[in-house]
């Protein structure tokens, strides 16, 4: 009778413990919806996004109850407007944010990080001098002249964007070799390749 009564109490305590438990359970199951939020690119899916698809892929984002959905870069569309017109919630952007502020545009800096930009200007062998270009056609957006680490770069030069011509149109590995270009603006992990596979100087 003493070992009926131990296994009895035994017996409830667990079926007590489990009851008690199943609460828990259904209640950790019920997460809250994430908040999804729309996160505008300044480029194409590259390599300089990486760590944001490293934080999706790991949870970083869900731990904090965000889903990130990436807008990609579409033409001349620019990431400011983007976050300004709300089609998306946040975006990259480059040095040329900091002139948009100074243009009275109600935007907020949330992060800096330090980097290297990939963007380079390539130019034919013949040009030893930035200078070279007054007057020349260089192919890329007429905006990369105008703002940005590449009108910094030709300003050191004494070059005003209204000095270079720029073009964007035709396929610019022909226009370079062919030399109706007399530089192009592009990514330093991809034109100086498909230029050397082709034997281009």
């Amino acid at each position: 009778m003493e070992l009926l009564n131990s296994v009895f109490n035994k017996t409830i305590k667990y079926i007590f413990l489990i009851i008690t438990l199943i609460p828990v359970s259904v209640f950790s199951s019920q997460q809250t919806p994430l908040q999804k939020v729309k996160l505008q690119l300044y480029w194409q899916h590259q390599f300089e996004f990486a760590g944001f698809y490293a934080a999706i892929e790991q949870g970083y984002f869900k731990k904090y109850g965000i889903e990130v959905e990436f807008k990609k870069y579409e033409g001349d569309s620019s990431f400011v407007k983007s976050v300004l017109e709300s089609e998306a919630e946040f975006g990259i952007g480059d040095t040329g944010l900091i002139q948009s502020y100074h243009q009275g545009k109600d935007i907020k800096l949330l992060a800096s990080y330090f980097k290297r930009s990939p963007l380079i200007l390539l130019t034919q062998p013949g040009i030893k001098s930035l200078k070279a270009l007054s007057g020349k056609t260089i192919y890329g957006l007429n905006k990369r002249i105008h703002k940005g680490p590449i009108r910094e770069l030709i300003s050191i030069y004494d070059l005003e964007p209204e000095d270079v011509n720029s073009t964007n149109t035709g396929d610019r590995i022909e226009l370079f070799r062919n030399n109706k270009v007399a530089g192009i603006i592009g990514f330093s992990t991809d034109i100086p390749y498909q230029l050397s596979q082709l034997n281009i100087p």
